[in-house]
């Protein structure tokens, strides 16, 4: 979980990755990015966000999730990438990528980032 950001200034790639837990019926996301969060690479790096979620029993079992109109991602001079793989829940409403609520990321306005890539 993310809450509120992290800035990183590195002139190299950086990567995030997670694994959710399986010990609850739900909500075991690999990567959560919400409330309001930022996540920020400058210096030229590209950002790759990964996640798998949780076999917990119940939904909402993440690979990565981003919810809020006031969470951003934002990469300046690289790539953003974005990879889930859905955990093993039993009710179905489990997903590789989940990007709701309208977050922001400036990655996708150029020159400050060439690419998106999003992979379920």
């Amino acid at each position: 979980l993310l809450n509120k950001g992290v800035r990183i200034a590195n002139s190299g790639d950086v990567n995030i990755t997670g694994i959710g837990d399986s010990g609850g019926a739900s909500g075991n996301r690999g990567v959560f990015v919400a409330n309001d969060s930022d996540v920020r690479l400058s210096g030229g790096g590209s950002l790759s966000i990964s996640g798998t979620g949780g076999a917990g029993s119940g939904s909402d079992n993440d690979g990565v999730e981003i919810i809020g109109g006031g969470s951003q991602l934002a990469v300046e001079g690289g790539n953003l990438s974005l990879t889930g793989q859905a955990g093993a829940g039993n009710n179905g409403a489990n997903q590789g990528v989940v990007v709701e609520g309208a977050p922001q990321s400036n990655s996708m306005e150029a020159p400050i980032c060439p690419g998106l890539t999003v992979k379920l």
